[in-house]
């Protein structure tokens, strides 16, 4: 039955795929009769019929079922279904893929097209507006539109399903219900304008992708304007009317305008004014004159523009919009251009001209730029020159200057002059007169002295104006030839010879007006360095003023002087009087601005007398000796300094014993000699020769070895520094190195002792010995020289250390443990930690795995050593970091109420020196520590309800190190306490409290003290509290954390307190009656004695 029952349901599935419309086929039709006419489609019918019709025919489907033994074929198992392939995707389909969801439209409804067919009656035009509709949903689609002033007479709907609602003025909503297309027709009602130039209307409407416009004017040969008009079609049926059609496309309004052919331009003559803007410019041999025309038509329509300019103007350009062409002919003495346009203007058009002519030498008129056939022009004239060109107005009539604020923007250029004229019969002569060029000249002067040379260097910064220049000329001095010449925009440059002189000629390769810098740069040789000598200077030529400055440089080794009586049209200046006008002096190395001067007028002569200084030699000799076990490192640095006139030749006279292994190095030597005899005060004389003479500062450097033998008893060895000969003064400075295995006593013989920071030359970075100092010869320093043994010193010193722990309520503690140290160690580092699990250790940024060491004896045995690979590439001497996170159990699992913390620190050899250790902890919110640890000093402040305030350590140890390089992430939280030492501590010790339950224990003792001290007197109530506070200060001096601990846990002890006795109290006055005393017995007293004594008594009695 099972099997029955799944084949049944098979076949089911498989006969639900046809659809609820297919019926068995029906039998073919008879033979012969014939087929029905298929109908037409309806064309009236609604959207939805058409759409229903267009979907294709469903298929058949035939399922062939078995009619003998039905039941045996589907309880045999093995029985089975043939369907199609693609039946049996589609089932597929079904049952796996999701229903894909419909796309909503983006909008709920569109208007198609939109048809306008009118006809003009009177002053009205009326309308048929025809709007095709299609709604994309199946909701209620309100599409907004638009008419103006154009008024809506009827609206009628094919469907019913459009109505048409008013929501403000001129704008209106189509409600459409239905999906699918609907039509509405509109009847529209838009006034005609008429005016001089025609009649016109305006129809604002909604902006559809089709338009139409389909018009009737009751009128014969007219000129109709559609706007927009994409294409349109005019004609005329004969019956005094004129079809209009128009395809507008795409718009929110059109406008219709007509008027008769016949006469239309003839009524445009003479209704239009011209506003010219003309502007002239007069240069480079030719007046160009730029008119603008702008017509503003006032009747009618214009189809040809007429102007007419001066029959000498040659015409370069015409332009207008819509410009089909021009053409000019001559009338009497004008030129006529007649410019015919693609369609007529009827409202304004730009005609714009380019006309050149060329300057006339006498008087003659610009602006000559009429507009003909115009009711009137006026405009502006705007006359321009040149640099080069000077104008004089001669003439002006009906014309007036004005000021340039006044004119448009497109006339305000430099140089302007500007004029309006409301006549085009205005006259404006003008004469044209060539300017000359002026220049002026800033000069500045640079002549360079050496012994066997002068160079003479102007730099010229040029003010070309009124006119410019195609060249420059200077004046040289005779004999002197010109090295280089720089200029912009220079060509070339020629060189003349005159009488005692030479003109230099710059040529440019274009007419230059405005500034300009020339540079101009000449040389020649000198028979003798000293001698009266008159300054060669360049003068520029043609200029209309010039004034400059002189600068002198001359090598230290000349003296240039100059007397007053040499001077001729110039005076002398100072350094700063050139800084201030500019004129940077370009000093080279090793010559100094020897004398400065001023003029304001040609021609200048300077004479200066010069004189050879003698050279003047100074020399430092820096002897550093360095001691070492079998060798004397001797090395000598000679720092000449040179003054005046140079040398290429020195001399030194070297001790004779170490002559033979004497080594000199320097730059630019190219000889060394050495004499082959000693002189009588035993040393040996070395000359140097270089390449070239040197002058300024010069160094070399001489070194020797000298090898010893250091016996027990020690030895002696003498050191005598290397001389300097023919230098001017000489002085010295020795110095003593030593290696660390040896002692040195040292005795000087002309030599004076001093302090290693008064050394005037660096001698390296290591920190000489001895040092000494001398200024005459001989000098001699004698050595004693004896072995001593070395004190081991230690290896590995940690300059800072700062540990992290976190302590947990149940838990090991988390401990982040961060060294700074310097070690000789190049291998490994023994670290001894207390039973931990290591969770990271890195090394100078690296993170490394650390090896299992030996234990060390003595030890506890929860004690572990570590060895640590500190290898690295850096020096020893250069600190380095070690990082190590890890878990350490604590002497509890838990917590306790009240207990001591052991906190176990990372340990290093015996030989480690540790020099600070801040130790910081974390623990739980709801403890605190209370107390000092032994051997730390303790960062905490007691504020008025906080205790566990860190104080500003001296210094802060979060700063000392980076993030740490280890792979496991440190977290911190909960309360911190901060502890420093500077030893080297095994482990923290230090108290800690549960705070609810410290504070309960604190306040119920106060508050019970409070309690057996309120039947007692004020008196023994102030003793107490003062003994309690004596007590406290007391106790605070021995241990400040503990006091201010317990202080802190008992303040609500002390607010119970003192909330208590102020009940107390205020019980006792309202019991005694002295809270009801009013304020009037209080000012009067009753007149009836009191018992005093009674009352006395009772106060006393209840107190």
């Amino acid at each position: 039955m099972r099997v029955y029952g799944f084949s049944l349901a098979l076949l089911l599935a498989v006969s639900s795929l046809v659809p609820a419309q297919d019926t068995t086929p029906q039998p073919p039709p008879p033979t012969g009769a014939a087929p029905e006419p298929a109908q037409p489609p309806d064309e009236t019918a609604p959207a939805e019929e058409k759409v229903g019709a267009d979907a294709p025919l469903p298929q058949e489907h035939v399922i062939y079922v078995p009619f003998r033994n039905l039941r045996d074929v589907f309880e045999d198992e093995d029985s089975s279904i043939v369907l199609p392939y693609s039946q049996f995707l589609e089932m597929w389909n079904r049952l796996t893929k999701p229903d894909q969801p419909i796309e909503a439209p983006p909008i709920n409804g569109v208007i198609t097209r939109a048809d306008y067919v009118g006809t003009v009656q009177g002053e009205l035009a009326r309308f048929e507006g025809t709007f095709d509709i299609e709604v994309l949903s199946s909701d209620w689609a309100r599409l907004p539109v638009e008419f103006g002033d154009v008024a809506i007479g009827s609206a009628e709907s094919e469907d019913g399903a459009v109505l048409l609602r008013g929501v403000g003025d001129g704008r209106y909503e189509l409600l459409v219900q239905g999906q699918g297309k609907h039509r509405i027709k509109l009847t529209l009602v838009v006034g005609v304008k008429s005016t001089a130039e025609g009649r016109s209307f305006v129809v604002q409407c909604p902006a559809v992708g089709v338009t139409n416009l389909e018009l009737d004017i009751p009128e014969n040969d007219l000129a109709v304007q559609v706007t927009p008009r994409r294409t349109s079609e005019l004609r005329s049926d004969g019956k005094g009317t004129t079809h209009v059609r128009a395809v507008l496309g795409s718009t929110s309004q059109f406008t219709v305008s007509w008027q008769p052919k016949s006469g239309g331009t003839d009524q445009a003559a003479g209704l239009a004014n011209a506003i010219d803007t003309i502007a002239v410019d007069v240069g480079d041999g030719v007046v160009h004159t730029h008119a603008i025309l702008d017509y503003q038509i006032l009747r009618g329509a214009f189809s040809e523009l007429v102007v007419e300019v001066p029959a000498d103007q040659r015409l370069l350009d015409v332009q207008a919009p819509g410009m089909r062409d021009w053409r000019t002919e001559k009338v009497e003495d004008r030129q006529r251009i007649e410019v015919r346009l693609h369609a007529p203007a009827t409202e304004k058009i730009r005609l714009e001209l380019h006309t050149e002519a060329p300057i006339s030498e006498q008087a003659f008129q610009v602006g000559q730029v009429r507009a003909v056939g115009v009711a009137r022009e006026s405009g502006i004239l705007a006359v321009r020159s040149a640099e080069d060109v000077g104008l004089e107005y001669v003439l002006r009539e009906s014309i007036t200057r004005i000021d340039g604020a006044e004119a448009p923007e497109s006339l305000q250029r430099p140089g302007s002059t500007f004029y309006k004229f409301f006549t085009p019969d205005h006259k404006l002569s003008v004469l044209v007169s060539q300017l000359t060029p002026r220049i002026v000249v800033d000069s500045h002067l640079s002549v360079l002295l050496d012994k066997t040379r002068v160079t003479t260097r102007g730099e010229f910064r040029v003010q070309i104006s009124r006119s410019g220049v195609f060249s420059l000329a200077f004046r040289l001095p005779g004999g002197f030839q010109v090295d280089e010449v720089h200029a912009d925009s220079m060509e070339r440059f020629e060189v003349a010879e005159q009488e005692n002189a030479q003109t230099l000629t710059v040529y440019f390769t274009k007419k230059l007006l405005g500034d300009l810098s020339v540079t101009v740069t000449a040389s020649q040789s000198r028979d003798k360095a000293a001698g009266e000598l008159t300054l060669p200077l360049t003068e520029p030529l043609g200029v209309t003023r010039e004034q400059g400055l002189v600068a002198v440089i001359a090598p230290e080794s000349l003296e240039v002087s100059t007397g007053t009586a040499n001077l001729q049209a110039a005076r002398a200046a100072t350094p700063a009087e050139l800084a201030s006008k500019g004129f940077a002096v370009q000093v080279p190395e090793g010559s100094t601005l020897a004398a400065a001067f001023s003029f304001v007028t040609r021609p200048v002569e300077i004479v200066q007398t010069i004189t050879e200084r003698p050279r003047r030699t100074a020399v430092i000799v820096t002897t550093v000796a360095n001691v070492k076990e079998d060798i004397v490192q001797v090395t000598t640095t000679f720092h000449y300094q040179i003054e005046f006139a140079g040398t290429d030749t020195f001399r030194l006279a070297v001790p004779a014993d170490v002559s033979d292994r004497l080594r000199v190095e320097g730059d630019g030597i190219k000889e060394r000699r050495r004499a082959e005899k000693p002189s009588e005060d035993g040393t040996i004389e070395w000359t140097i020769v270089l390449h070239s003479e040197a002058i300024g500062q010069c160094t070399f450097v001489a070194g020797y070895d000298q090898r010893i033998s250091v016996p027990d008893e020690g030895a002696e060895l003498e050191l005598r520094p290397i001389q300097a000969l023919d230098v001017d003064r000489e002085s010295g400075e020795f110095a003593v190195q030593k290696d660390r295995a040896l002692s040195v006593a040292a005795t000087p013989a002309g030599l004076e002792e001093i302090d290693p920071r008064e050394l005037s030359q660096a001698i390296g970075a290591a920190q000489p010995y001895l040092t000494y100092r001398y200024f005459e010869h001989p000098a001699r320093l004698t050595l004693s020289v004896t072995k001593h043994e070395i004190q081991d010193v230690v290896e590995t010193v940690v300059r800072r250390a700062y540990v992290e722990a976190v302590i947990t309520e149940d838990g090991p503690a988390t401990i982040r443990a961060r060294y700074e140290l310097k070690s000789s160690q190049r291998q490994r580092l023994a670290i001894t930690l207390r039973n931990p699990r290591i969770l990271g250790m890195a090394v100078a940024g690296k993170t490394v795995a650390p090896e299992k060491g030996p234990a060390s004896p003595g030890g506890d045995p929860d004690d572990k050593t570590y060895l640590i690979n500190v290898a690295r590439t850096a020096d020893s001497d250069e600190p380095f970091q070690i990082t190590m996170v890890f878990e350490t159990p604590l002497d509890r699992e838990q917590l306790a109420v009240a207990d001591r913390l052991h906190l176990p620190l990372p340990q290093f050899d015996e030989g480690v020196k540790i020099q600070q250790v801040y130790v910081r902890v974390w623990v739980p919110t709801d403890y605190r520590l209370v107390g000092a640890p032994e051997g730390f000093t303790s960062h905490l402040g007691v504020g008025l309800w906080d205790s566990r305030k860190i104080n500003r350590a001296p210094e802060n140890p979060d700063s000392w190190f980076s993030e740490d390089a280890t792979s496991f992430d440190f977290q911190v939280g909960g309360t911190t306490y901060l502890f420093s030492s500077l030893s080297s501590p095994v482990e923290l010790k230090i108290g800690y409290w549960h705070i609810p339950t410290m504070t309960l224990v604190a306040s119920l003792g106060v508050l019970l003290i409070g309690l057996v001290l309120v039947p007692f007197s004020v008196d023994v109530k102030v003793f107490t509290i003062l003994l309690a506070v004596l007590v406290v200060a007391f106790a605070g001096l021995f241990s400040p954390s503990v006091v201010h601990s317990w202080l802190l846990a008992a303040r609500l002890g002390f607010a119970g307190v003192v909330a208590l006795w102020l009940v107390v109290w205020l019980l006792f006055l309202r019991r005694t009656g002295y809270l009801q005393q009013t304020p009037t017995r209080q000012r009067f007293p009753s007149s009836e004695p009191e018992d005093k004594t009674g009352e006395s008594g009772r106060g006393s009695d209840e107190q």
